[in-house]
């Protein structure tokens, strides 16, 4: 974590005569596992400096690049459904979600219908795992991504299951709607691969070292 250290200080957000307690405080503890240090410095770093959940993510995100390293799994892989019906744009985030090597697609489906069968266990979805993470578009067939969220709202056992919207719609209202039932983050889908596999490190990131899964 030294790496976000610097990134933090050459941004300002970390004033440099903090980083000797900083480190010396936040320092490995006898018998601490790497996710819970890298949980504790996450928090103390939230705390401390009112770093948001999502500019922690960015602050991760670079020091990783600039460091050249890939994301350290600190966490059993993340299962996700995938909930789309434009075949490139599935191919895209598949490839953006494997490269990761930290998410486990457990299903891809193309509408409304089948996602919500596929989260109930109904057939022909009986014998699928249920995810930890789903990643919706808005504009699907037969019962589309509005309808999908207020339905997940009033099934207790799925409340709890994150939905992160992931789409194209032009809707202006519809990051307000999303919000407004069961999304946890609205995403506009990205134009190319390099900016999904973007996405996809963020959410990586965030997922892992930011917040934890219900």
């Amino acid at each position: 974590m030294d790496s976000i250290f610097d990134l933090l200080c050459r941004a300002g957000v970390l004033p440099s005569r903090d980083l000797p307690a900083l480190r010396e405080s936040l320092a490995p503890e006898p018998g601490e596992s790497p996710a819970v240090h890298a949980r504790r410095i996450v928090v103390a770093l939230r705390e401390r400096y009112a770093l948001t959940s999502d500019q922690l993510a960015e602050f991760i995100v670079k020091a990783q690049l600039e460091g050249g390293q890939a994301l350290k799994v600190l966490t059993p892989r993340i299962r996700v459904l995938l909930v789309e019906d434009n075949p490139a744009d599935v191919e895209l985030t598949r490839r953006a979600l494997v490269r990761q090597r930290r998410f486990e697609i457990v299903g891809i489906v193309k509408d409304g219908v089948e996602a919500l069968a596929f989260l109930k266990q109904e057939p022909p979805f009986e014998e699928v795992e249920r995810p930890d993470l789903v990643l919706l578009d808005l504009d699907l067939p037969r019962r589309n991504g509005f309808e999908v969220l207020r339905e997940l709202k009033e099934i207790p056992e799925l409340q709890a299951t994150p939905v992160v919207v992931l789409s194209g719609t032009t809707r202006r209202d519809a990051p307000s709607l999303a919000f407004q039932t069961h999304a946890v983050s609205f995403i506009r889908k990205p134009n190319n691969l390099s900016d999904y596999r973007r996405v996809a490190n963020q959410l990586e990131v965030y997922w892992s070292q930011v917040t934890a899964l219900p």
